[in-house]
């Protein structure tokens, strides 16, 4: 079994990298095998470009995204780990999704509308955001956000999602907070791996 760790986040040292630690001692721990990307290192191109939209015209991709696709295809879960920025993903990873997750690969058109085909997947989405808990539950923003990430993305393409799970206020709390905050990463990815 093998676990896709996507990262997007520029700062090493920040929560989203304690995140990605945890996660891969957790997989170590329970023999999957780990990949990483991270967006950021790699220096990874979000940006679209007329070769890219040509591709749904029947063009050849262009060989850092058949890569990707390749190292997606070899997953059994995928896990996400990226902070909450105006209310969604950071540009990075939202240009890879564009990018990678392209028709005739993630998704084909069927007789009754697209259809996914990454069906031999599943999901984990682990996020931060500096706003209180409490802010996002009022404004609606999980429930949007689930739907945006869930609904318009990985369900699209086929893909099960087992959880989204948000950290709040992770420019205010303390080292203890987020210890219980490691801790609930911990048995998360445990049951991702395992239901």
């Amino acid at each position: 079994m093998q676990n896709l760790i996507i990262l997007a986040h520029p700062t090493q040292g920040s929560f989203c990298h304690q995140i990605l630690d945890k996660t891969v001692e957790i997989a170590k721990e329970m023999e999957i095998e780990t990949r990483i990307r991270d967006l950021y290192e790699m220096k990874f191109n979000p940006v679209m470009n007329h070769r890219d939209v040509e591709v749904v015209e029947g063009n050849e991709q262009p060989e850092e995204i058949i890569a990707e696709q390749e190292i997606i295809n070899q997953a059994d879960f995928i896990t996400l780990i990226y902070p909450i920025w105006w209310g969604s993903m950071p540009a990075i990873l939202k240009g890879y999704i564009d990018r990678v997750f392209t028709f005739g690969f993630a998704f084909e058109a069927g007789d009754q509308g697209p259809v996914g085909m990454l069906t031999d997947k599943r999901v984990l989405v682990l996020n931060t955001h500096g706003a209180p808990k409490e802010v996002y539950e009022r404004q609606g923003m999980y429930e949007a956000m689930n739907t945006v990430s869930n609904v318009a993305i990985f369900e699209f393409t086929g893909m099960e999602v087992f959880m989204n799970k948000y950290y709040s206020s992770i420019n205010k709390v303390d080292n203890p907070t987020k210890e219980i905050f490691l801790e609930d990463v911990e048995s998360t990815v445990r049951r991702f791996f395992t239901a």
